[in-house]
């Protein structure tokens, strides 16, 4: 029989994803912090701190198991063994139309999409601060979702 549990949050979740390998839920709220809710033990562990403002969104990597999360500031990488940021890129885009709103990784774990409030889809390779490809979708919708199709095709979704 299922078992449900309420948890109270240092911050309002935006964004959810698991790390299946250290069975780590990890959490991005309304903060400059990404929560770890620890499934095994039952508990918050040390949350790792993120310099790209308020976060409002968290992917992970099948592959690698590098964790991006996106924020006004851009998008910032941690990798669990290391507990800290490895890499940080800025996306550009002025009055808060920068902010990443969602990211998704490719299956080889090397290109990250992100999307950005004023509706450009920025593709990145982890090995490079500047992006592989900058599509607007030139409507000034926020973009809500992104994945990858195979590996090539990147699709997200706007609020329209």
């Amino acid at each position: 029989m299922p078992q449900h549990h309420k948890v109270k949050m240092p911050a309002a979740p935006r964004a959810a994803v698991l790390d299946v390998n250290s069975t780590d839920l990890l959490l991005a709220g309304a903060s400059d912090e990404l929560f770890r809710l620890n499934l095994e033990r039952g508990g918050f562990v040390r949350p790792w701190l993120g310099r790209v403002g308020a976060l409002s969104c968290v992917a992970r990597s099948g592959g690698h198991g590098v964790v991006a999360v996106g924020g006004a500031g851009g998008v910032e990488c941690f990798h669990p063994r290391a507990g800290r940021p490895v890499g940080a890129t800025r996306v550009a885009g002025g009055g808060g139309a920068g902010a990443v709103e969602a990211l998704a990784f490719a299956a080889d774990g090397l290109r990250v999409a992100a999307g950005t409030a004023g509706g450009a889809v920025h593709v990145f390779d982890l090995r490079s601060p500047t992006p592989l490809v900058v599509k607007d979708h030139r409507n000034g919708e926020r973009i809500r979702s992104i994945a990858f199709h195979g590996p090539e095709l990147v699709m997200p979704a706007d609020t329209r």
